[in-house]
């Protein structure tokens, strides 16, 4: 009996996981948009975009093609010029 509650819980933190990890999946391709379409709409270069975020023109490339996931850093540099707040 406790074996299948314990598989139960398993399957339960397994499916929470899988949910969560697909809403930051979400959130990462919104950023790797807004990044983007920031860079474009003010006709910024990547190295332009990247000093003004405080961070290398490599993350910025990476970023926007999805080979990293924007960090929290990034994230809320890319909101300050953005006029979030």
């Amino acid at each position: 009996m406790a074996r299948k509650k314990l598989d139960g819980d398993l399957q339960a933190v397994a499916t929470t996981l899988a949910q969560a990890s697909a809403q930051a999946d979400a959130a990462a391709d919104a950023v790797r948009t807004a990044l983007r379409v920031y860079r474009e709409r003010h006709q910024l270069t990547q190295a332009a975009l990247a000093a003004r975020l405080g961070v290398s023109r490599v993350t910025v490339a990476r970023v926007e093609v999805g080979l990293r996931k924007p960090s929290a850093q990034l994230v809320r540099a890319l909101e300050k010029l953005g006029g979030a707040k």
